[in-house]
């Protein structure tokens, strides 16, 4: 979407770095609610997180992490997994839901699950994707959210 390959690139960027922060605000927030951990520990937890996937001398691909973008938009995995979560303890999941916006519109000619998802979305549209790869509803509040974070990445020419 931004042209980086190695992790650690990517999350020094200023816009994802925002999204990326808003992520573990959001599920740091849902997962200390759940399991009843500090709040303050969770937040701590995930800055740690933070640091390797800045971490230079770690070097991750994007393209590894994003490979099988129809498995990662399923009901219960990382994404649409810990949007449903977040949304459970009334927080709106609005980097959770750029994150999948941006994973419904990942492109990688060399994974087989991203050229089937590119085929979905081309040929059957989000909805689709939303209700049979994600398992929501198409006119439900996380969908709704999806469908506009769709658009903003649109507007910012990050996808077409």
């Amino acid at each position: 979407m931004l042209g980086y390959e190695k992790i650690a690139d990517a999350a020094h960027d200023a816009w994802i770095l925002k999204i990326l922060d808003g992520v573990y605000s959001e599920t740091a927030r849902a997962l200390s609610a759940k399991h009843h951990f500090p709040l303050d520990e969770q937040l701590a937890f995930t800055l740690t997180s933070k640091r390797k996937l800045q971490d230079y001398t770690i070097v991750d691909f994007i393209e590894r992490n994003a490979r099988d973008p129809l498995r990662k938009l399923g009901p219960d995995d990382r994404l649409v997994g810990s949007a449903r979560l977040v949304e459970s303890f009334g927080i709106k999941p609005e980097n959770l839901a750029t994150a999948i916006a941006a994973a419904i519109h990942y492109v990688s000619p060399g994974d087989a699950f991203a050229v089937e998802l590119g085929r979905l979305r081309a040929e059957k549209g989000v909805d689709y994707i939303l209700e049979n790869i994600c398992k929501l509803d198409p006119k439900g509040d996380l969908a709704m959210l999806i469908k506009e974070k769709i658009e903003m990445l649109k507007g910012m020419g990050y996808i077409k």
